[in-house]
């Protein structure tokens, strides 16, 4: 399928405005990285909670009494990263052991055995391994991820995936904490039909805004100059398929305990304050105390 079976408008904003739409909202990431980074917590606002005016008692020579401000005192402000731990915790269990790949092979079918050889080859050469844990840890905290395989062409022909090849497969990791918008475009029977993506690049002058999709026939990348869209690359797609792989989940892997977490921070923080108030004597008597 080509893009102008999806999305044929006369404007290319249109049509890149067509290719954004999603079944799902996007993940809000603003507020995603704020609970996932502990010093932006609400504890660390200190309009949310305030430090602490001190005032003392002053004596007038008229024999009353009124309050003279002495200074202001830091409140305790204890955060807890307890979703990066949540997320790390899950990801072991997910992947804390390499992945293990079957198939059914018999010993006398040497293509199918070749053919398995090959695809683990390909696998190790992109350190399949770590990059499982990086996409599960993505997904975990930004609700989504997308892997992009692609071949790029050597110089010389080489033997590293068993056999003779001019080109390596590469992979690409597309997160939306570092910036990457995500547009995946299905049908109504569910298959993905079209996959987009969004980034901004940053150089010392500028910041270019680029737009690209991937189709199981085509790809196209767009450029925004002076607020249009113009078409920058393209190339015919030759797998017969959409090089991405796609993976979401409905929330972030802590949400159902997120208020748990603000309210146990707020709660260490008040503490830490009566037990710094309260933690050395602060009145010396003698005698007996009557009252």
């Amino acid at each position: 399928m080509k893009i102008k079976d999806i999305a044929d408008y006369k404007d290319t904003n249109d049509t890149i405005e067509a290719l954004k739409e999603r079944q799902d909202p996007a993940p809000n990431m603003e507020r995603i990285m704020k609970q996932y980074d502990p010093e932006k917590h609400d504890i660390f606002d200190p309009i949310l909670r305030k430090d602490k005016d001190i005032y003392e008692i002053e004596k007038n020579p008229d024999g009353t009494t009124e309050e003279k401000f002495v200074r202001t005192e830091p409140v305790a402000r204890i955060g807890i990263g307890l979703q990066r731990l949540i997320v790390e915790r899950a990801v072991s269990f997910l992947f804390g052991n390499p992945v293990n790949m079957l198939a059914d092979i018999k010993d006398t079918d040497k293509a199918k055995q070749d053919v398995y050889d090959s695809v683990s080859n390909i696998l190790r050469s992109n350190k399949e391994f770590s990059l499982n844990r990086r996409v599960a840890r993505e997904t975990f905290i930004s609700t989504e991820s997308a892997e992009y395989w692609y071949p790029v062409a050597t110089d010389r022909p080489h033997l590293r995936y068993g056999f003779p090849s001019e080109i390596k497969l590469r992979v690409m990791h597309f997160r939306p904490s570092k910036g990457d918008q995500l547009f995946p475009l299905f049908d109504e029977s569910g298959d993905m039909i079209a996959f987009s993506r969004g980034f901004e690049h940053k150089t010392k002058r500028e910041k270019v805004q680029y737009f690209e999709t991937w189709t199981d026939e085509e790809f196209v990348r767009w450029v925004e100059r002076d607020g249009i869209w113009q078409q920058d690359n393209t190339h015919a797609i030759t797998i017969g398929k959409i090089p991405i792989i796609y993976s979401n989940q409905d929330e972030t892997e802590w949400a159902i305990v997120d208020w748990l977490i603000s309210r146990l921070e707020k709660l260490l923080s008040v503490f830490a304050d009566i037990n710094d108030y309260h933690g050395a004597p602060k009145i010396f008597t003698t005698g007996v105390i009557e009252g």
